[in-house]
């Protein structure tokens, strides 16, 4: 039912005109966080551009990545490791990203109670990665072990997978493990709205900035499909005061057009160099 579904939302008798969006959220954080941020902005694209938006989250990185693959969503908002993989297998063109986007980071962060300094201070610990396909929950944070010279996998006690930045963090809250990475932006607005105590976790080291989130279509969409939802975005600015309650909600100012070429060093990363 899903298949038919979609292969109705990308018309080929049209040169890919679309007349109704499927939306892959990447599930890094709850779901119920990720309808609340993203439903008001998907009300706005609808309004905007005269074409019904729905909304699916999948229950996992990889999950996203395969309804992408088999087309079961024609529109999809990827983090930068995703997004590499999708454009390498299939052909995912990127459309816009927030103006926060090229300049994302993780953190290490630890229980407060750990006495440690630096990343020495947690070494034969319990930690914990987001998704194994997260870009800051997981490979970026990989790498930057890497570049220090720690292997995780004989650097820390236990490593375990918690799915989502959201999640880890609360891991280290509750004692469940003693460290773990996880995106910048998550982990501020947890520490705002209460949900993370800082007397109990704490940061203990923020990354360099690096290229992550992209909303990106099917290769097959037409450029006016996409022209469209591009301009849609491109009118969100703060001086609106309807619009300023959606990008508030997006941990944005404004959005962007993204290009492919803004992934090398995440590309390079995730396929160790290779050329495309």
């Amino acid at each position: 039912m899903l298949a038919l579904l979609v292969s109705s939302c990308v018309d080929n008798n049209d040169s890919g005109a679309v007349d109704r969006w499927i939306v892959g959220i990447l599930p890094d954080q709850d779901k119920a966080e990720i309808f609340r941020i993203y439903r008001p902005l998907m009300d706005y694209l609808s309004n905007e551009t005269g074409v019904q938006y729905e909304i699916r989250v999948p229950d996992s990185y990889q999950e996203l990545l395969d309804w992408f693959g088999n087309k079961q969503i024609n529109l999809a908002l990827f983090g930068g490791v995703t997004f590499v993989k999708a454009h390498r297998q299939y052909n995912a063109v990127p459309i816009t990203k927030r103006d926060v986007d090229g300049n994302y980071s993780h953190y290490v962060l630890a229980r407060s109670d750990i006495i440690a300094g630096n990343l020495a201070g947690i070494k034969g610990l319990k930690f914990a990665f987001g998704s194994p396909l997260s870009t800051s929950g997981h490979i970026m944070p990989r790498f930057y072990f890497q570049q220090s010279g720690v292997d995780p996998e004989t650097y820390f006690s236990e490593i375990l997978y918690s799915g989502a930045h959201d999640k880890t963090a609360l891991l280290i809250q509750d004692g469940t493990v003693d460290a773990g990475a996880a995106n910048t932006g998550v982990v501020r607005k947890m520490y705002d709205n209460g949900e993370l105590d800082p007397n109990k976790v704490r940061i203990l080291w923020q990354s360099l900035p690096y290229q992550d989130y992209v909303f990106a279509t099917q290769e097959d969409v037409s450029e006016a499909a996409r022209d469209n939802l591009l301009n849609a975005f491109l009118k969100l600015n703060q001086g609106d005061a309807s619009h300023r309650i959606i990008l508030e909600r997006l941990g944005a100012n404004y959005y962007l057009p993204s290009l492919v070429e803004e992934f090398e060093q995440i590309n390079s990363v995730v396929f160790k160099g290779d050329r495309e």
